[in-house]
């Protein structure tokens, strides 16, 4: 039961999608398993003057969405690790 349930919850939390946004100009969605889905950008943010705060505005994104992923993986750890008297 246990393994099944900590099993599940890892499944549903890879389909999960988790997203990320810098004021608008981009958003990132990606999944829990950490696939990328989508990378928008706002209309006239794809500037050649613009292409070093494009760029970390996509790190600062990816490295939001990846805390959000680890920080759900470290629930659903502390979740079922505390069922079984860890």
């Amino acid at each position: 039961p246990y393994t099944t349930l900590f099993r599940s919850a890892h499944e549903a939390l890879a389909k999960e999608e988790f997203v990320s946004s810098r004021g608008g100009a981009v958003t990132l969605k990606m999944l829990g398993d950490r696939t990328v889905v989508s990378i928008e950008f706002e209309e006239g943010v794809l500037e050649e003057d613009n292409k070093e705060m494009i760029e970390e505005m996509l790190i600062g994104c990816l490295n939001e969405i990846l805390e959000k992923i680890a920080n759900a993986e470290a629930e659903i750890e502390e979740k079922y690790a505390s069922g079984v008297g860890f």
